[in-house]
């Protein structure tokens, strides 16, 4: 009857080790810089802009949320905090096929303490309508529609050294290109996380103490 004594610690303390082992933060897969000084792209949904910046994966991704970083033009209301976005596929390094759109989700703004070139930069982050699997390889990200106060999609750092495209209303990217990058980056699903070492000593020291009570108690 002893051996089984502490069989209701054993549990727990599995469990404790599982509970914590579960996905608990996402992982940035592609990160085009964070904000300059030099200005930005208008992502005007009254004017029907479009700025659109390349991204590469090297493996199989899924990407659930975007963070941009954004300026505005004028004064307060700034932006009713409503974006679209749309996810293209490359062609001879230009924006090609549309694969998906949608509209931004539990989108949120803050101030990033990073300057831009109207005075602040704003890091705005939303979730996709809907998880988007992407294979390997070469795909551009475009953002439009905000509504309001003219928004800027700030110029990533340091921004000579990639290039974008943009377009207003019917016209199409071919032939618009920017040499300069945008501020942004991509999340990819939740991904476990490794225990730290010592929340492994902490577990097995209590697995430890338990049996040497057990063994204890036997003689």
């Amino acid at each position: 009857m002893i051996r089984f004594k502490h069989v209701h610690l054993v549990l727990p303390v599995s469990l404790f080790l599982f509970i914590i082992s579960l996905p608990v933060s996402a992982v940035v897969v592609y990160n085009n810089g964070g904000p300059t000084i030099f200005g930005g792209h208008s992502i005007s949904g009254s004017l029907r802009n479009e700025p659109a910046d390349n991204f590469s994966l090297s493996t199989a991704s899924n990407i659930n949320s975007i963070g941009f970083y954004i300026e505005y033009s004028g004064s307060e209301p700034f932006w009713d905090q409503g974006i679209t976005y749309n996810i293209y596929s490359d062609n001879n390094n230009e924006p090609d096929s549309l694969i998906v759109t949608g509209t931004s989700q539990s989108l949120i703004v803050k101030d990033s303490g990073q300057p831009s070139y109207s005075g602040i930069a704003y890091l705005a982050a939303f979730n996709l309508e809907s998880t988007v699997s992407l294979d390997p390889g070469n795909y551009w990200l475009g953002l439009t529609d905000a509504v309001g106060s003219n928004a800027y999609w700030v110029l990533a750092s340091p921004y000579e050294e990639g290039s974008s495209y943009y377009r207003s209303g019917d016209q199409s990217f071919t032939g618009r290109e920017f040499p300069f990058d945008l501020a942004f980056y991509l999340n990819d699903e939740l991904t476990a996380v490794p225990l730290p070492a010592s929340v492994w000593l902490f577990g097995s020291a209590l697995a430890g103490l338990i049996v040497f009570k057990r063994k204890k108690r036997e003689t």
